[in-house]
């Protein structure tokens, strides 16, 4: 084989190689694009709250539909430093209907629910609401002088909303709960501390 012949045979090689390359790289590519076009979608079957609070359904399933529910009022600790906590759970003292927990259960997993917007406030939780379902439990802390929650499972915390929009079912819940409590008693059911 002489020169001329080895060089264009090695031509043929390599154009053939590149060629293979070129379709590998488009092949690679299309992929990729496929893959990130599946994953920027809004995923339309998952609840707006389940994206809200961390993406996991089944770690949610007590606040979607609770076998039980406990609520307690906190009450802030004054600069108490032998308490070693922030706030005292006071709870509230009989079993909490069915009613008041289906309405608690569908305004915090309502699509009325949405990010909180960043506020200049130290949320100051007003109350705790405690969903069980088997042997979960999804805490929920409720701030209604700067319209917060914050939704806890265990120590990991899922993430905070809005609660200006479900605002008036949680409000006439909370004083259902606890009709002696002279602050939630005079909560306002639209914007913050009724303003």
């Amino acid at each position: 084989m002489d020169s001329r012949s080895r060089r264009e045979n090695l031509r043929q090689q390599i154009g053939t190689s590149l060629r293979v390359l070129l379709g590998l790289a488009v092949m690679i590519g299309s992929l990729a694009f496929g893959a990130w076009l599946k994953m920027s979608r809004p995923r339309p079957n998952v609840p707006a709250y389940v994206r809200l609070f961390g993406g996991n359904e089944e770690r949610l399933a007590p606040l979607k539909s609770p076998s039980r529910m406990e609520a307690f009022r906190l009450v802030r600790f004054e600069d108490d430093p032998q308490a070693g906590q922030d706030y005292r759970a006071e709870p509230c003292l009989f079993v909490i209907p069915e009613k008041i927990c289906q309405q608690f259960s569908a305004a915090l997993t309502s699509s009325e629910l949405s990010r909180i917007a960043w506020r200049a406030c130290e949320a100051d939780y007003d109350v705790k609401l405690a969903f069980y379902r088997d042997d979960q439990e999804v805490d929920v802390l409720l701030c209604f002088d700067c319209d917060k929650l914050i939704v806890l499972s265990g120590n990991d915390n899922l993430g905070t909303a809005n609660l200006t929009k479900i605002r008036t079912p949680i409000v006439t819940a909370v004083q259902e709960l606890f009709p002696q409590d002279r602050k939630l008693r005079t909560l306002k059911t639209s914007g913050p501390s009724g303003k």
